[in-house]
């Protein structure tokens, strides 16, 4: 979770990097939060929000996420694990070579301990689209590798670290910015995926270990 530094039920003014009274730049992006009732803060929460000028009705990214990030501002938020809020496409943004002993890739060795899966992203990589829309010869599972490899095609790092597609790198190195993480980092004619940098150009990828363990978190979720 990423919260905003703000003191509690405080509202910034307008400025231009904050075009909007009460608005807010960034605050709570969770998948997953656990909260303890508590009837004191629910009932000024619904006075608050029975006020139509309260800054608690100001349209953001997140209405109810923002909201709770001001509302709850100097409460002790901490983070409750990978384990409950598994992201799916962020176990391939985890193979990041730099990124060998991520939490997300520790978890995927022993993906038997994941709670809650988190399907963030579009709808193509919603699980249950397949049901709704009954592709890949649903209900029938004979095409599920089929439907696999169509879901595996909607995540960025996946095609990067695992298929190493061509035309997903030139486009990424195309639309390279200045700080990006994959800067120095290339796809080679022999289809390896190098680093460069002021001292010379090295190969550097991703261990297949890491790789063969978030194919089978993957399958498994």
């Amino acid at each position: 979770m990423v919260m905003t530094l703000m003191e509690p039920h405080s509202f910034p003014e307008a400025s231009p990097t904050r075009p909007i009274p009460g608005g807010q730049g960034t605050g709570i992006n969770a998948g997953v939060m656990l909260l303890a009732p508590n009837m004191a803060d629910f009932l000024q929460m619904q006075a608050e929000l029975r006020e139509p000028w309260h800054p608690g009705h100001v349209r953001g990214n997140g209405p109810e996420q923002d909201y709770l990030s001001r509302f709850f501002a100097d409460r002790p938020w901490r983070h409750i694990s990978v384990e409950n809020n598994f992201q799916v496409h962020h176990m391939f943004n985890a193979l990041h070579p730099w990124l060998g002993d991520a939490e997300r890739l520790v978890v995927c060795q022993n993906y038997q301990t994941v709670r809650i899966v988190h399907f963030s992203g579009d709808s193509g990589v919603k699980p249950w689209t397949r049901c709704l829309q009954k592709s890949f010869g649903w209900p029938s599972r004979d095409q599920d590798e089929e439907y696999m490899q169509s879901f595996l095609s909607d995540h960025h790092s996946y095609l990067l670290w695992v298929k190493k597609d061509p035309e997903r790198w030139s486009k990424m190195e195309r639309n390279m910015f200045d700080d990006s993480s994959l800067r120095g980092f290339s796809l080679g004619q022999d289809g390896a995926i190098y680093f460069e940098d002021e001292s010379g150009k090295v190969l550097k990828e991703t261990s297949q270990e890491a790789i063969t363990a978030v194919m089978d978190a993957t399958r498994s979720s």
